[in-house]
């Protein structure tokens, strides 16, 4: 009846993007106060503590506004991965100057969490989207969900000592290279490094990045970022 988003606050400095799926439904939406989810405030309700978020959800199991369930429908088809891929392809047309040059045309995307059999479905629609238009590269590195230390190691290694390999499906080119993955500030300072010299050897023109805790990526005249 009511769908609910109890992240931590001082943990989640960017929207859930499970609104748009919970909005999409039409139905009450209860949050809490994360940092980008008062240009929600018309559409949901929003707690800035426990009691705050109890009050919020009954009140909301009590709703009952079909305009309210139709503009959050409306916000969500807004908000599709289509609409901003779209937007995204306008954006590029309008600052990059397509030319001849294959650089221009080539654009890498770096997910915010990859692996081949975890990619993020949105993620991978943005980049298979952009492929009309473009030579899509997306990087793709091991990840592990579970609490075994273990598992996390053993991911971590794998990609320590990956060596360089591309391959294409559905006109996307996924990207494998050793990157690490802790301690961060390790991770940041090795990954730059190596991501930087496979742009530049590459002649990638964009850069769309979504993983700033891992590949923290300077600007460039050499590319759009």
């Amino acid at each position: 009846d009511v769908c609910l988003l109890p992240y931590k606050p001082e943990v989640t400095p960017v929207e859930p993007t499970k609104i748009y799926d919970y909005l999409a439904t039409g139905k009450p939406v209860v949050s809490t106060n994360c940092v980008e989810m008062g240009k929600f405030k018309d559409y949901i309700e929003i707690a800035n503590n426990s009691e705050e978020f109890i009050n919020a959800v009954e009140k909301s199991i009590k709703e009952n506004d079909p305009s309210k369930m139709e503009s959050r429908i409306k916000l969500a088809n807004e908000s599709s991965w289509q609409k901003r891929a779209e937007q995204i392809i306008e954006t590029l047309n309008k600052t990059i100057k397509i030319q001849e040059d294959m650089k221009s045309k080539n654009i890498l995307v770096i997910p915010h969490i990859s692996g081949e059999k975890v990619i993020r479905v949105r993620e991978m629609e943005l980049a298979q989207y952009l492929t009309c238009r473009y030579n899509v590269y997306y990087i793709t590195w091991a990840v592990d969900y579970s609490a075994s230390l273990f598992n996390r190691l053993k991911c971590s290694v794998k990609d320590i000592l990956r060596k360089e390999k591309t391959y294409k499906k559905s006109d996307v080119t996924f990207v494998e290279f050793s990157n690490l993955h802790r301690p961060l500030k390790l991770a940041k300072w090795y990954n730059k490094r190596q991501i930087i010299r496979w742009i530049k050897k590459n002649k990638i023109g964009i850069v769309l990045n979504s993983s700033l805790h891992n590949f923290s990526i300077p600007r460039s005249k050499d590319f759009k970022y």
